[in-house]
């Protein structure tokens, strides 16, 4: 007989700014460790990264962004009903998660359904701005500054996700 052992893929989200080097070793060392502490289950980490920086994306189209590396691993044939998933996720990646989770449960269109939140083993955020953030206020003030001088400065908030990231969004 012939056994697989189930897997277990933790996701890593960065936040706003950022991007997969922001975890460090963390995609590395995480399975390394569980591995050998836990031989029955095989551990993966996959980092995920978004378009974080573009003016016209919300957390919620991130989201969808996130879901679509989320639905290729846990597509059916690659994933059994004993594997599972879980996502550890820094400042606005947390938010993204929560997003996607909320609207996975819901079945909404652009995200997983509900059965592959079922899978979801844990959800650890890491400094998420669920009542907003004062980064969001300051990069919005950032961004105003250099658009009214007339400055070109590449910086790595986009306008949307500032605005819905800001002390009394709607998203907050």
């Amino acid at each position: 007989m012939f056994f697989h052992k189930p897997k277990h893929v933790i996701f890593l989200i960065h936040g706003i700014g950022g991007d997969k080097t922001h975890f460090g070793y963390m995609s590395k060392a995480l399975p390394k460790i569980l591995n050998e502490k836990d031989p029955s289950t095989k551990y993966l980490v996959k980092s995920i990264e978004y378009d974080t920086g573009h003016d016209e994306k919300t957390p919620y189209e991130f989201a969808q962004d996130i879901n679509l590396v989320i639905q290729r691993t846990t597509a059916s044939g690659k994933f059994r009903k004993e594997d599972k998933i879980s996502l550890i996720m820094h400042s606005q990646g947390g938010l993204v998660g929560a997003i996607w989770v909320m609207q996975s449960l819901m079945g909404s269109p652009g995200y997983s359904s509900p059965a592959t939140i079922k899978h979801l083993n844990a959800f650890i955020t890491l400094g998420a701005p669920f009542w907003g953030a004062k980064t969001a206020q300051w990069g919005s003030e950032i961004k105003a500054l250099t658009n009214r001088l007339g400055v070109k400065v590449a910086l790595p908030y986009g306008k949307r996700e500032l605005e819905q990231m800001s002390f009394g969004s709607d998203l907050i």
